[in-house]
């Protein structure tokens, strides 16, 4: 039988040989360990410590750490950190990793969290993290997990686990490109928390007034009035469908079944209902909101018949529902403390009805309405690039490593 060579699905151009592969106690310059099992008292002034949970949130700011006392750290010193080290989750999110940068060097490692060393003529320190990062690697580490509730990974095991690389040229670049990437999709997650941030100052500045736009003659519009939202929708609650009677497959006489995780999850499958007839169907310019479990959150430009924790706003005056939309999602933090403090929050129809919202002229809806829009479409494009550029990664973390 011919032995399959070792070789990635994509590779760079002018590297051809086949990779080798060990285990990872074989190419690491140190013995794989974890660090502080008790970290004493949080020293204002002593050693920052890396959790686990510093690791899942991505933030490695080191003022933001625990800390522990150099006495103790230094009891721990095969953990204290030196540049280029990667630092491995064992307990949760296991085999979440990221390397050690400038800020972090002399900082220490919780117990939770295990230090690998690259064994540099072998291994790229850049190169290990993506390698480890990859579907293969973690496939293999995965299968080396113990524990049902609270699982791990023990040090023995992930020892143990192999990973195949090529020659440091190739390793070298394999990791700047796949660096780049990451750079990419963090600039881009930059630009999309900075429109969100931006987004949000216009919305407070429309709703205080502190900006305000003018008709097409250049004159100001009447001033803005204050209304109970009873006097400016009625609100009629959705239907109840079991989930015996929902279905995945639109089939003749089906509607969209419009339910809270529709609003609050991504990649939800669509659910589908008999069709209950058209005075519970919304349209694209339809408002609802929820009612029960996160009250608050409000929803439109959807088609379909809402679930029964949810409510139509049906408009008793002419209005722009887009600029409605805009008006509830800047409400939302007194929407939600309208709720009731039972096991399940809810909103109670009495006390929505006497909220105050502004009532203004329908030509000035339409233009806050029209500039928020644009602010929206510019962040959903963004995000999208974002989703791009994550799923490109994906593909390339799949196909680069073997």
């Amino acid at each position: 039988m011919v032995k399959k060579e070792l070789v990635p699905i994509l590779r760079f151009p002018g590297f051809n040989e086949t990779w080798e592969i060990n285990n990872l106690q074989n190419i690491t310059n140190k013995t794989i360990s974890y660090g502080i099992v008790q970290t004493g008292e949080n020293i204002e002034e002593g050693v920052p410590c890396v959790r686990v949970v510093d690791l899942t949130s991505n933030n490695l700011d080191s003022q933001l750490m625990i800390k522990t006392s150099e006495q103790i750290s230094k009891s721990y010193s095969k953990t204290i950190l030196e540049l280029n080290e990667i630092m491995f989750a064992l307990r949760g999110e296991i085999g979440l990793v990221d390397i050690v940068k400038s800020n972090l060097i002399g900082a220490n490692l919780t117990r939770g969290v295990a230090r690998i060393s690259a064994k540099t003529p072998i291994i790229y320190p850049n190169f290990l993290l993506w390698c480890i990062r990859s579907p293969n690697s973690n496939d293999k580490i995965n299968k080396r997990v113990n524990g049902s509730a609270l699982k791990e990974i023990p040090l023995g095991e992930l020892r143990k686990v192999t990973l195949s690389y090529p020659s440091i040229p190739e390793q070298q670049k394999i990791a700047s490109f796949l660096t780049s990437v990451d750079k990419h999709i963090n600039l881009l997650e930059k630009k999309k928390q900075a429109l969100e941030q931006y987004k949000k100052g216009v919305m407070q500045k429309l709703f205080s007034q502190e900006i305000r736009f003018k008709d097409e003659h250049g004159n100001n519009y009447p001033d803005w009035e204050e209304k109970k939202l009873g006097e400016v929708f009625n609100f009629k609650q959705g239907v109840q469908c079991s989930v015996d009677y929902q279905f995945l497959i639109k089939e003749t006489d089906m509607v969209r079944f419009i339910r809270i995780v529709d609003l609050t999850s991504k990649g939800e499958p669509i659910r589908y209902i008999q069709s209950v007839g058209d005075e519970h169907v919304i349209n694209n310019d339809d408002l609802f909101m929820v009612r029960y479990g996160t009250p608050g959150i409000v929803g439109y430009g959807y088609n379909g018949t809402i679930a029964n924790n949810l409510f139509r706003l049906l408009p008793k005056i002419n209005l722009i529902s887009k600029f409605y939309y805009f008006v509830f999602v800047h409400l939302y933090p007194r929407l939600s403390n309208l709720a009731n403090s039972s096991t399940m929050p809810a909103l109670n129809f009495g006390s929505l009805e006497i909220l105050k919202t502004p009532v203004l002229d329908i030509h000035e809806q339409q233009k806050i309405a029209n500039i928020l829009s644009i602010l929206d479409t510019k962040i959903e494009l963004t995000n999208a690039q974002i989703e791009k550029s994550k799923e490109f990664k994906k593909g390339l973390l799949q196909k680069m490593f073997v």
